[in-house]
């Protein structure tokens, strides 16, 4: 992997390494799976206290 971030241009957003292959394969067809909610972790402002957002009505596609 090292040899792989080497040779990689530094702004390349399309270019990855992944080590479950079949993970790999069913993000190249676009399949994934989610159970549709979203967690968003946010910090006030000017504070070390965080709040957190739960979005549960995302729309999502499931395939198997």
């Amino acid at each position: 992997m090292n040899f792989f971030n080497s040779l990689k241009f530094s702004e390349d957003r399309f270019s990855w390494i992944d080590s479950d292959y079949v993970s790999l394969a069913n993000q190249l067809a676009g399949i994934s799976a989610s159970n549709g909610v979203e967690f968003i972790l946010n910090r006030f402002s000017d504070s070390n206290n965080i709040f957190g957002v739960d979005s549960t009505n995302k729309k999502t596609l499931m395939q198997a």
